[in-house]
């Protein structure tokens, strides 16, 4: 098939990457393996390709692409000019940011993991080679669910713990083996908006928040450490830039002059450079100025937020309750924004010149102002000590001024109703087993203590914790980790304590890359890439435009470079051999248990109907209709079934009725249909009403107390963290400073984390385009404290850390767009030193040593640098969302 016209006029050209990057020089370094990737246009226009439709899945944005192969091999990648994401101009131009045109490099790297292998030498550690041999899948679903049955056998179901991402597979596979261990990434990074938006918005589902931000119709952008424009996700940087250029003012709060910063100052708007973890006496005052000055969005406020909340809010900032007794009950505006400046560094009159301006000094009419909340990427970071009271203020903030669910605010999902997997692959009629407990119906603690913490992230352990309690075997000893995707030395607190803890486990790593967490790994089980999958995704999935609700169709781009699996299949394949003779029996499992099984069943009876009455095999929940035999579900985010169940409600859910699979989507909104793989098209999805989500009956709460039976403001009892969670009792968290208290005289600064633009997680780091581009990690820091020190720029530094007492090196930047008393350590480096053995890849791809042979040895892991909290001090911090405390880290630098 030969493309359109208006396809290939538009590759990306080499050149043209590194314009779009501005990075001077790196044509020249790009070298023959980039002809791969990137095509001059005018070869394009001369070779037969194969047209693909598909949405990028490296990060939770999902713009839509379109792709070729060409005839000689070249791959092209251009953004889809239909999709809501990609074209938020309007001018009929499809945009992908950085990381989704390097995305063919992450599918054809030498460093991913192309097939299943098994680690033959027993030691395990940063320094030691895995020894790595390949091996068949056979193989290795019998070792993972040999070592599976073994270690249930020994310790029970509890030993095991899932490290995944929250989906139907792993949260099926969890209550499957009998464990209440599940562990996500939210507590490092985003788990405090994740507390805050159940807590205050009753339209977000236990453990969500709004990730929809329309920042290009938004009339003033209001940052606090939320470097969206440097991060370069697509959709945000397209918006916040339309915004700008249609007239919007935007000030930011960072301690360093980010790119999102320059962009401000460059459009006529405001920076400032505030004291790390000071933003929230800021947020207090502009929230005091609001309240005094009834300056808030009266219609909003009177009709989405609870009233009582709303009278004892006034009274509670009236009095300054909010100050933690630091300002009398009496003090004024003016007191209060000088004791900001006093906190922050950032003078008063401005703070109180910025709120009236973000506020449009009161006049709502046509005023779309929204607060860009953001993920610890940011210098701000919502991960200080003080940062689950900011998340709450910084929500607040945006209910004084309507910016909840509104046009240029932040936009909760608009999706279709798809029907659950539970209606489509059949529980056994027993179903779930309810929450494990002991013999006397007393709910036992998981692994990480995470369930006293009841107002955190839904169903997600913590990173933090967890690795504490396995080096303790606190409260049970944990022997087996089934990891999917995450990094996990690079991608928790403490890099070193994580490493101790992987030592003590078997650890089976799905993934993609061949990364630390793989490095430590005892069993290797390849993903797929992208462009070697096809799945459909929701828009509630899409981190990017859930404005309306849409789905997308993603096909394969081209054939199976190695042998992938999808995370699906891989679980169902262990659990498949857990229950067979062949790889270990299933039942040898549920024989070491049954004593225990049947203080349960004595315990729930009375109270659980649908208790589970003798273990059902996992396979039964991971296969069709509930049975052994029953079709494997194919593990994508939508499926065939999926599709026909939504044909079958239609039209009153808004679909088409004639859509009734893959095959029929791909012929109206496929390649072979309109080229966009998207369904509705823009043009013909409901217009966008505001506030549609939102309803007088359920309105949204101030008070945190007030949710759930105090659920939102449970915590572990700081004098029992193992015994019942208690409530807090503040109603409205006010003032609390961050722990870190940098010293440049001694040599001590604060550490502030940024992501580079072409970053997604760590894993970029493997790859070698990306990271030329970003010519290595280099520290930033202000030349009047690096000369203090006798450091000039491009020295090399070693940096301590207060927290852990890790060390780590980099190279020295020099700028004065950084404050005296911080330094920039950019996240993802610090990658191990290579192994000696060569990884297993198909033919035609070049062996290398295994690891991330682009990134080995550069740099600084600044995880490890980051301390994981233990039990005890974590329940000191009575933080309902549990989070890491990642930015209150003082580095002590000198010289090498």
């Amino acid at each position: 098939m030969t493309t359109t016209p208006d396809i290939v006029n538009r590759p990306l050209t080499r050149r043209a990457f590194a314009k779009i990057m501005g990075a001077a020089g790196a044509v020249a370094g790009l070298g023959g393996g980039a002809a791969k990737i990137f095509v001059d246009a005018s070869q394009a226009t001369a070779v037969t390709v194969n047209n693909s439709v598909g949405c990028c899945k490296i990060c939770g944005t999902e713009c839509a692409y379109i792709a070729n192969v060409t005839a000689d091999g070249h791959f092209e990648l251009f953004g889809q000019p239909s999709s809501p994401t990609d074209n938020i101009w309007g001018d009929g131009k499809g945009r992908m940011c950085v990381k989704g045109y390097s995305g063919p490099e992450k599918a054809l790297n030498p460093d991913r993991m192309f097939y299943p292998m098994k680690r033959m030498n027993p030691n395990k550690g940063p320094n030691e080679d895995p020894k790595f041999v390949k091996i068949t899948w056979t193989e290795a679903y019998a070792l993972a669910a040999q070592k599976l049955n073994e270690t249930v056998a020994q310790y029970g179901g509890k030993s095991v713990a899932v490290l995944s991402r929250g989906n139907d597979w792993s949260n099926r596979f969890q209550p499957a083996l009998g464990t209440p261990n599940k562990m996500g990434h939210q507590s490092t990074c985003f788990t405090t908006h994740t507390w805050a938006w159940p807590a205050l918005v009753p339209q977000v589902s236990k453990g969500g928040r709004s990730w929809t931000h329309d920042y290009a119709n938004s009339t003033y952008l209001l940052s606090f450490g939320h470097d969206q424009v440097g991060r370069a996700q697509n959709p945000s940087v397209q918006g916040v830039i339309k915004a700008l250029e249609n007239g919007a003012k935007a000030t930011v709060f960072d301690p360093r002059l980010s790119i999102m910063a320059a962009k401000s100052l460059a459009y006529g708007g405001r920076y400032y450079a505030v004291k790390p973890g000071t933003d929230l006496a800021i947020l207090w005052t502009m929230i005091k100025w609001i309240v005094a000055n009834n300056k808030w969005d009266t219609n909003f406020i009177s009709t989405y937020v609870n009233a009582t909340d709303w009278t004892d809010f006034q009274t509670f900032v009236g009095s300054n309750g909010f100050s933690n007794g630091e300002l009398g009950a009496s003090a004024t505006v003016a007191d209060v924004a000088a004791w900001a400046e006093a906190k922050s560094g950032v003078p008063a009159a401005d703070i109180l010149a910025v709120v009236q301006e973000f506020t449009n000094d009161g006049n709502y009419a046509n005023w779309r102002p929204t607060v860009m909340t953001h993920k610890r990427d940011g210098a701000g970071g919502p991960n200080y000590d003080n940062g689950w009271r900011g998340a709450y203020a910084l929500l607040v903030l945006e209910i004084l001024v309507g910016s909840v669910d509104r046009e240029g605010g932040n936009i909760l999902d608009r999706t279709f109703s798809m029907t659950g997997l539970d209606s489509i692959c059949l529980l056994p009629a027993s179903g779930y087993p309810p929450i494990e407990k002991d013999a006397t119906g007393a709910a036992f603690n998981r692994v990480d203590y995470r369930n006293r913490w009841t107002g955190a992230s839904g169903g997600q352990g913590s990173f933090e914790t967890l690795t504490t309690a396995i080096m303790n075997d606190d409260p049970y000893p944990v022997r087996y980790l089934l990891v999917s995707y995450y990094n996990f030395p690079m991608n928790s607190c403490d890099t070193a304590r994580a490493v101790a803890a992987m030592k003590k486990c078997f650890v089976v790593q799905h993934g993609a890359l061949n990364d630390a967490g793989a490095w430590m790994a005892d069993v290797l089980m390849p993903d797929l890439a992208t462009y070697e999958n096809t799945y459909i995704s929701e828009s509630g999935k899409s981190q990017g435009m859930s404005k309306y609700k849409f789905i997308k169709l993603s096909e394969a781009m081209f054939p199976l470079l190695g042998e992938g699996k999808s995370q699906a299949t891989t679980y169902e394949g262990i659990a498949a051999q857990a229950d067979s003779g062949g790889g270990g029996a299933f039942a040898t499992w549920q024989a070491a248990n049954q004593a225990y099984y049947d203080a349960q069943s004595a315990a729930w009876k009375a109270n659980n109907a649908t208790y589970m009455t003798g273990r059902d095999s996992v396979r039964k929940f991971c296969t069709n209709q509930g049975t052994a035999t029953g079709t494997t579900w194919s593990g994508g985010n939508a499926t065939d079934v999926r599709l026909a169940a939504l044909a079958a409600a239609a039209p009153a859910n808004g679909w088409t009725p004639t859509i009734t699979n893959r095959a029929t989507f791909r012929a109206q909104r496929g390649w072979a249909g309109d080229k966009s793989g998207i369904y509705p098209k823009p043009s013909e999805a409901p217009a966008f009403v505001n506030y549609s989500m939102l309803s007088s009956t359920t309105r949204i709460r101030l008070d945190i107390t007030a949710r759930g039976s105090g659920e939102s403001a449970k915590v572990a009892n700081p004098a029992d963290p193992k015994g019942a969670a208690i409530t807090l009792t503040e109603k409205f968290p006010g003032w609390r400073p961050s722990l870190a208290s940098a010293n440049p005289a001694a040599g001590t600064f604060a550490m502030i984390v940024n992501r580079e633009p072409m970053l997604v997680h760590t894993e970029s780091k493997a790859e070698d385009m990306v990271v030329e581009l970003s010519g290595g990690q280099r520290i930033e820091m202000h030349p009047d404290s690096a000369g203090a020190l006798g450091i000039a720029d491009g020295d090399t530094i070693e940096m301590t850390s207060g927290a852990t007492g890790a060390t780590g090196r980099a190279v020295v930047r020099l700028t004065k767009n950084i404050r005296k008393d911080s330094v920039l350590v950019a996240h993802g480096w610090g990658q191990w030193q290579l192994s000696a053995v060569n990884n297993a890849v198909p033919t035609g791809i070049t062996p290398r040593k295994f690891g991330f042979n682009a990134s080995a040895g550069v740099g600084a892991d600044d995880n490890a640098f980051v301390m994981a909290l233990p039990l005890q001090a974590q329940a000191n911090r009575l933080d309902p969302s549990c989070s890491a405390v990642m930015n209150d880290v003082l580095l002590t630098v000198a010289k090498v």
